[in-house]
């Protein structure tokens, strides 16, 4: 079939008629669009249908133009992969804390994220995201959900950037995730694993089956599940502890930095409420960081140690997980994770009677409504006297009801 005649006419500004005549008498007849993006680049654009559709699709471009939102993708732009969008989109965030951009790394090249690497843009379709969400079932609903926030993080920068036209991670299925009940260790663990780090390590094989040579007592591991314990400190806090930090007459100390146990940078605490003072430590335990502290400077990591420059770091906390902590959990058979020592705090906080505000203010919840979702079934061991209550109510109204229906003699 030879191909139709095509005619071009204006028929207003930014808007031209294209008629196409066939060999058989046919007439079709369509628009076309122009107009100039926020760079100055003319873009011509097909509209099928009527002169009217043809005026609002301007409109509509221009407006989007206008308001900054307007998205052009070009044959170019569909070919480029989802890693190179996943580079540009984590060398710019920023804003996000040290700790959580070490985090999106290694999720985005891990094995799991590694599928949609060569992915273009044009085949990142709401069908493929589907099946690769569906790669994910096996993991906990926890990780499946972290890994999906970052790919629809991923989407929305490729639809600010013009890549996509829109996000198609945003209809994907909800997981959800429930919150599993804390586990903790008991009063006589907790003491026994203090116990058990004070005494000089023997020679023995660490998680990953290496060995390790015996060596003398460290008194920072001891004392370090001990703040733990008793203080509610998260492992990056602890990390982060300087001596400045300890006020020795106020029993108190102040937690302004983390250091996230898979990194060595400094950064602030997991939330705004992390940031804050916890007071009324344990005289005992006051006075031994005080002694730990003796002999150095202010600025010194309480529980780090001084390098070959006289540098003082912060200690590794997976080293030390791995290679006292795991190890010495086994040997007393205790179940135990090590932010199950700040459960294990909570616990006794709960048992003092403060009310869930305090809880969270001292464990830097950013809110009391996480600390009751976390801990609703330790506020709720205390027994309310509900039943006896609704007993005796019940067994007063029978009680009336008797006494009216009593026929007197």
């Amino acid at each position: 079939m030879a191909r139709p005649v095509t005619t071009y006419n204006a028929v207003e500004r930014g808007i031209q008629r294209i008629t196409r005549t066939y060999d058989d008498g046919r007439i079709v007849t369509s628009h076309r669009i122009r107009y100039a993006n926020a760079d100055g680049r003319i873009i011509q654009r097909a509209v099928a249908g009527s002169v009217t559709k043809a005026r609002a699709a301007l409109a509509t471009a221009r407006a989007d133009v206008q308001r900054g939102d307007h998205v052009v993708v070009t044959k170019s732009d569909s070919r480029t992969t989802f890693k190179e969008v996943a580079d540009h989109w984590h060398q710019h965030s920023t804003h996000m804390k040290a700790s959580t951009r070490e985090g999106h790394w290694r999720l985005i090249y891990g094995s799991r994220m590694a599928g949609l690497h060569d992915v273009t843009m044009r085949g990142l379709s709401y069908q493929r995201l589907q099946q690769f969400q569906g790669s994910l079932s096996d993991l906990a609903p926890a990780t499946q959900k972290q890994i999906m926030w970052v790919v629809k993080a991923i989407c929305s920068d490729a639809v600010k950037r013009g890549l996509l036209r829109s996000n198609p991670a945003v209809d994907l299925p909800r997981i959800k995730a429930q919150r599993a009940r804390v586990n903790m260790p008991s009063q006589e663990q907790v003491e026994a694993l203090i116990r058990h780090l004070s005494l000089p390590t023997p020679a023995r094989l660490d998680s990953r089956g290496r060995r390790l040579t015996a060596h003398e007592a460290d008194p920072r591991w001891a004392l370090l599940v001990e703040t733990a314990a008793y203080a509610g400190l998260r492992a990056g806090e602890l990390c982060g502890l300087q001596v400045r930090d300890l006020n020795r007459f106020n029993r108190s100390l102040t937690v302004t930095r983390s250091i996230p146990t898979k990194g060595r940078q400094v950064g602030a605490p997991k939330s705004g409420a992390g940031t804050r003072t916890v007071d009324d430590l344990d005289p005992a335990l006051s006075k031994r960081l005080a002694t730990l502290a003796n002999g150095l400077r202010p600025t010194d990591y309480l529980f780090g140690y001084v390098d070959s420059d006289g540098v003082s770091q912060p200690y590794n906390h997976l080293n030390f997980y791995r290679r006292h902590f795991q190890p010495a959990c086994r040997e007393l058979g205790i179940d135990c994770r090590f932010h199950d020592l700040r459960h294990f705090h909570a616990s006794l906080l709960i048992d003092a009677g403060l009310d869930p505000v305090k809880v969270a203010h001292r464990l830097g919840h950013s809110s009391a409504s996480f600390t009751l979702n976390t801990y609703a079934h330790l506020f709720s061991q205390e027994s309310t006297g509900l039943g006896e209550q609704i007993a005796a109510k019940r067994a007063e109204a029978r009680g009336e009801r008797r006494a009216k229906n009593k026929r007197p003699f």
